[in-house]
């Protein structure tokens, strides 16, 4: 297997399927968005409610998450705002997380613990990550790891990064989404 730093990729769609059944019902979008888009874990989990763009289909990616000793800490991006385009699954999942664990506010961010903190890799992976392989018997594998190896993803991550020119095109244009 072949490390992917940072990414979060599942062996296929029916797997999962199944992951999200048995995670926390608090983490079945995230782990969907990681599945079907580009994202980084850093960059999911800075995710704030105002640039999630659920009826466009689109996540404007602007921050990530820095784990440091003293804990998480939100870093805006070294470079320019991405945006991400998500598909109708990605877009329903992430409309039903938005509406039931996230709070209102434009700040609000949109994955987080239990208690509402910032989601720590570590502690994410033995509380949720490996139970959930484990429950499903398989093997343990920590996140970050390409356990996926199929050109599926990258064509679903060409369709997504074309479908994010076209909307920039259509902005630049003055005419909005892929105008």
């Amino acid at each position: 297997m072949s490390g992917v730093p940072g990414r979060v990729l599942l062996a296929d769609e029916a797997t999962m399927e199944a992951l999200a059944s048995v995670i926390d019902p608090r983490y079945r979008a995230l782990l969907i968005l990681l599945r079907f888009t580009a994202l980084r874990w850093a960059e999911a989990v800075a995710l704030r409610r105002r640039r999630c763009f659920v009826r466009e289909g689109s996540i404007e990616v602007a921050e990530h998450v820095v784990e440091t000793r003293s804990g998480p800490r939100f870093r805006s991006l070294a470079r320019d705002c991405g945006w991400v385009a998500v598909r109708d699954g990605v877009k329903d999942a992430l409309a039903e997380h938005l509406a039931r664990y996230v709070a209102e506010g434009p700040d609000a961010v949109v994955f987080t613990d239990s208690r509402g903190g910032p989601l720590v890799r570590r502690h994410f992976e033995e509380a949720e990550w490996l139970p959930a392989l484990r429950a499903l018997g398989l093997p343990d594998v920590e996140m970050g790891i390409d356990t996926l190896g199929s050109a599926r993803l990258w064509g679903d991550i060409r369709e997504a990064t074309s479908l994010r020119a076209s909307y920039a095109e259509g902005w630049r244009r003055g005419g909005g989404l892929g105008a």
